[in-house]
């Protein structure tokens, strides 16, 4: 896998579902873990799925050019949707709290503590040097057309790549 736009967002998701025993899975804090550019635009939950996250490297900058390699950077957009009944709104905004707070924990880990996300990708000519969360924020809940409420968040990460010219 490279370090482009596509490979840093699956790389990401792939480290997040990972982390099956709090994080991801049928009755933990979030259900699905999508990395597709279009459902990322498209973001949808439903009542077998109503906790999801949607990731996707939007942006990226030349930081620095060296004499023999480059600083590159990527803003990792992270989207949480969750879709609960009226009764349940504080319910469904402490899951997105919780997973966004377990989602930095385990990003931190990977990147200071762990393998710095080497056995994620392939490429030897690029390494990730830095990666860390940027912000967050928690959009008011919206009613939904079948009674239920759609609960949106936010956040971002920054990922800094370092490439070598060759």
């Amino acid at each position: 896998m490279a370090l482009n736009r596509q490979g840093v967002s699956d790389m990401i998701r792939d480290c997040l579902r990972a982390d099956t025993s709090v994080l991801y899975g049928s009755s933990l804090l979030l259900q699905g873990i999508f990395s597709d550019p279009a459902k990322f635009a498209n973001a949808k939950t439903n009542k077998g799925s109503p906790y999801n996250l949607y990731i996707w490297a939007s942006t990226g900058d030349n930081n620095e050019d060296r004499m023999q390699s480059v600083h590159d950077s990527l803003n990792v957009n992270l989207k949480f949707q969750a879709n609960t009944r009226i009764n349940n709104i504080k319910t469904a905004v402490d899951n997105i709290d919780l997973a966004y707070e377990r989602i930095k924990k385990l990003l931190r880990k990977q990147m200071y503590d762990g393998t710095m996300f080497t056995d994620y990708y392939t490429d030897s000519n690029d390494i990730l040097i830095d990666l860390s969360i940027v912000n967050s924020d928690l959009e008011p809940p919206e009613d939904n057309d079948d009674n239920s409420i759609i609960i949106d968040g936010t956040g971002n990460i920054f990922v800094l790549i370092k490439r070598f010219n060759i």
